[in-house]
Parts: C-alpha cells; sequence; structure tokens
C-alpha cells in the first residue's frame, strides 16, 4: 500500500510521526545560559528544536556529577512537550553534567543526551562601594 494511501488511516487512528528533532527523532542538542552559572542561580537550558516526547511518556533534564551512574537524579525537571528551553537550578558550584533522559515514567531513565556545566561560586556582594564611586 503507498505511504499516501495511508496518510488517511493513519489520522484517523490518531498516530502521528515526528521526522526531524525532538527525542522521537533523536535528542535535540542543548545549550546553557548563563554559559557559567553561579551557584545558588538558574540555568536555562535551550534547545535547537523543540522537544518532542513518545505518547505518555515525558522527557525530562537533571544536573548532576559528571562521574555519577547514568541513573544517578538530584532534581527532575520535567520538560514540557514542544518547549524550546527549561530553567534547572544549579545549587553548588563545580563541575557538572546536564542530562536530557526520556521515556519517563515507562522507564525510570533512558539517557539521550548530555553537556558539560561548570557552576562557578556564588558572587559576593562588597561591603562597601567601588573607590571609583566616590
Amino acid at each position: 500500500m503507498p505511504m499516501r494511501a495511508l496518510a488517511p488511516l493513519v489520522l484517523l487512528l490518531g498516530i502521528s510521526f515526528v521526522a526531524g528533532s525532538g527525542c522521537r527523532g533523536g535528542a535535540p542538542r542543548m545549550a546553557t545560559a548563563p554559559t557559567k552559572p553561579h551557584a545558588g542561580e538558574s540555568v536555562v537550558v535551550r534547545f535547537d528544536a523543540p522537544v518532542v516526547s513518545r505518547g505518555m511518556d515525558q522527557v525530562w533534564v537533571t544536573l548532576v556529577p559528571p562521574s555519577s551512574p547514568e541513573g544517578f537524579v538530584v532534581d527532575r525537571v520535567i520538560v514540557d512537550d514542544g518547549a524550546t528551553e527549561v530553567v534547572v537550578p544549579a545549587a553548588a558550584e563545580g563541575t557538572f553534567e546536564l542530562r536530557l533522559h526520556d521515556a519517563y515514567p515507562r522507564r525510570s531513565h533512558h539517557l539521550v543526551g548530555r553537556t558539560r556545566v561548570e557552576v562557578e561560586r556564588p558572587g559576593v556582594a562588597q561591603a562597601e562601594p567601588p573607590p571609583w564611586y566616590w
């Protein structure tokens, strides 16, 4: 049966196919802003394409030490279907890995993407104004 003839059947059954990016067609690439966040701030994770989940599965991210096992989770931040960015808290300073997972809750984790994040120490407020202020 030609693909053109299957299209009405696919629409009738509510089956959808997504070509391109998202977690169905491959994990989207991630970039962070700021590129070097400070501890206590949030990291904005931007995806190069809208995130697309599979059926009832959810896509989520977590910020973890790079040496931790794939299933290790600190905070699970759910990514809305179709989102192009998500906000993740960066509690401590150090080198971390931002991990993108899909297939939740069917599977507790399924790692599909990762990127390194350097979290710097928190900024320190000055007790007095700088000399140029006066």
